[in-house]
């Protein structure tokens, strides 16, 4: 059975399959300790979290081929703390390395084998050689949380959802 709900993080209930966060975490003022929160309370198989990726940002201020260095083909991370916000309601935007280490964190706390993916733009490149910059990357950034095996589902009985906070979106 599919139910789709729409709410605040406080809201989800505990026992759901696939936890979906799109464009969410930068808009709070301490994304951790929230998402910390939601997963002491709820224990998703699945959560799919997007953000902004910072350095594509790049391509709204200077044109990536301007951070090319003098030997051919390789280029030098930009100055980060530089690049603007995309929106003025974002708190903060993650580099990937950033936003990788951070999911790895929390993913580790809480029992989820995180992987890490991009949407539009160019790859990822997580592990670039040392002192390489490979570009500005996907445009959003994907952490793909999947609960190891072993880790303890909620109790049947727990199945709820805070509707104070949420809504059933479909089937209506």
């Amino acid at each position: 059975r599919v139910e789709l709900w729409r709410g605040s993080l406080g809201g989800v209930c505990l026992s759901h399959e696939l936890v979906l966060l799109v464009e969410v975490i930068e808009h709070l003022d301490d994304p951790k300790a929230e998402l910390r929160r939601f997963l002491g309370r709820n224990a998703p198989q699945r959560m799919l979290l997007t953000t902004p990726n910072k350095e594509y940002n790049l391509h709204w201020e200077k044109q990536p081929d301007d951070w090319l260095t003098q030997e051919p083909g390789k280029r030098r991370r930009p100055p980060h703390p530089t690049l603007r916000l995309r929106n003025p309601d974002h708190r903060f935007e993650f580099t990937r390395d950033e936003f990788r280490l951070w999911a790895t964190a929390i993913g580790k706390d809480y029992g989820y084998d995180v992987r890490m993916d991009g949407i539009g733009g160019g790859p990822m490149d997580e592990y670039p050689p040392p002192g390489e910059w490979r570009g500005a990357g996907p445009i959003t950034q994907v952490a793909i949380f999947e609960r190891r095996a072993g880790m303890a589902a909620p109790p049947a009985e727990d199945a709820r959802v805070d509707e104070s906070t949420a809504e059933r979106v479909w089937p209506a």
